[in-house]
């Protein structure tokens, strides 16, 4: 029955601690941001998790798939691979400088009529559990029942015109509450009550961990950017760089010769262009870095980029200047993340596959 119940909570804890660290994903898609691939995880689920151990006593894997993902023990407790659960040290028996005592009866179970050798000693006290911090919200449909009307929030250059995957959140003017970007406008969310913004982790969380309260304690991360204390000294942990902004793609064209559109009959006929249009459209470098041509039906129809971008004829998109190489008087850097380096190459995918954008 105890085993029963210490799975309970391990489970419980499990989840909430693996909804802590990710981010949300979208949809009912698995979240496996922290997971790594393992051989001894089964490619489909079974009913029953598969747990194995992991790095240090207070860690384990649950299996997703295919995919190790790491959890953490309450806080006291060390996971115990027979049972498959975070149990007590004395009964996990991982750490070889507690004395083992898994059972206190023996392999044969007790006898009623004699006393139990050695004495169990009383448990300690449960570790505290604590519930998980609170993620904001998910926005209701614009203006529709209940929903967000961007249109009532002030309009912030902080924010960016398209809303990307991943919402911009940005911090309040006071730390229970913070601001959520729609379509270029600001609008104003509350944190659940006794949480505050996280800028770092874009989330609602303790006030311990947000730092925004200078009379509260800032205890951000104790075990520093791994999350493994180690025995070392606990320290708090640098800040995270921010992220490049993200390249702009040239804006869509309108439909040929209607309304505003673009009449391909006026456009030069260039022997570069294709005579039909393919599904993903021709871009030609211009006369100057901002200026690039689209091919429509055989002919160079030019184009500008966004202020202050040039056009990446490697790429095919408006990007910055030192990405795009063009100018010979801006110093070349095309690609900011080095092949194979983590985190870069999922951003970068999540910029160049909007295909929509194109014209």
């Amino acid at each position: 029955m105890r085993s029963l119940l210490v799975l309970a909570v391990l489970v419980t804890a499990s989840q909430a601690y693996s909804v802590f660290q990710n981010a949300p994903c979208q949809g009912t898609t698995p979240c496996l941001v922290n997971c790594v691939l393992n051989s001894r995880c089964p490619i489909f689920n079974p009913s029953k998790p598969v747990l194995l151990a992991g790095p240090t006593c207070d860690r384990f894997y649950k299996c997703e798939s295919g995919r190790a993902c790491e959890m953490l023990c309450p806080g006291g407790t060390h996971y115990n691979a027979r049972e498959e659960a975070c149990d007590w040290p004395h009964r996990a028996c991982c750490d070889p400088s507690i004395e083992c005592r898994p059972d206190p009866c023996g392999p044969g179970g007790c006898n009623p009529s004699d006393p139990i050798v050695p004495p169990p000693p009383p448990p300690p006290p449960p570790p505290p559990v604590y519930p998980p911090p609170v993620f904001p919200p998910p926005a209701d449909p614009p203006c529709g029942g209940t929903g967000i009307c961007a249109n009532n929030c002030p309009v912030d250059n902080r924010c960016p015109m398209f809303d990307g995957s991943k919402p911009t959140l940005l911090p309040g003017p006071n730390c229970g509450v913070y601001a959520k970007c729609i379509a270029g406008r600001a609008c104003p969310m509350n944190c659940p009550a006794g949480l505050h913004f996280n800028p770092r982790k874009m989330i609602c969380d303790w006030p311990f961990q947000a730092c925004c309260d200078p009379s509260v304690e800032c205890r951000p991360d104790p075990c520093g950017p791994n999350g493994d204390c180690g025995g070392g000294p606990i320290f708090p942990p640098p800040p995270p760089p921010p992220p490049p902004p993200p390249p702009v793609f040239p804006p869509p064209a309108d439909p040929p010769c209607g309304g505003t559109g673009i009449c391909a009959n006026n456009c030069p006929v260039d022997n570069r262009c294709p005579a039909f249009d393919g599904s993903k459209p021709t871009l030609l470098p211009g006369p100057n870095c901002g200026v690039y041509a689209k091919c429509i039906a055989g002919r160079a129809c030019p184009m500008n980029c966004p202020a202050g971008l040039h056009f990446n004829y490697a790429k095919q998109i408006c990007d910055w200047p030192f990405q795009a190489c063009c100018d010979p008087s801006v110093q070349c850097r095309p690609d900011p993340c080095p092949p194979g380096a983590f985190g870069c190459g999922q951003n970068n995918n999540n910029h160049y596959n909007n295909n929509w954008m194109w014209g």
